[in-house]
């Protein structure tokens, strides 16, 4: 998945939420959630998603710094790999 926030503000917050389906035959949970920036932050439904449901990821940029960004957001999940989500950009 690849999320591009285009270009903004450096004084701008950008924020997005993404849909994670369980198409699997056991529950879908989130363990954890990991960025490669400090300025990255996100949030997730805690709940597990039975087979067929959804659980939403909540993204939110911050800039602390102007110039072009191009970060992964690891969603640690019950499953044999890991889904990652790139996100980018460029703060003015």
């Amino acid at each position: 998945t690849k999320i591009d926030f285009g270009t903004f503000g450096k004084s701008e917050v950008k924020e997005t939420t993404i849909e994670v389906r369980n198409t699997g035959d056991n529950p879908l949970v989130i363990v954890d959630v990991s960025t490669t920036c400090g300025c990255t932050a996100a949030t997730y439904d805690k709940r597990p998603a039975k087979p067929g449901e959804s659980l939403r990821v909540g993204i939110k940029m911050t800039p602390k710094d102007t110039g072009f960004f191009d970060e992964i957001v690891t969603l640690k999940c019950n499953t044999a790999s890991p889904v990652k989500v790139k996100i980018r950009g460029q703060v003015q």
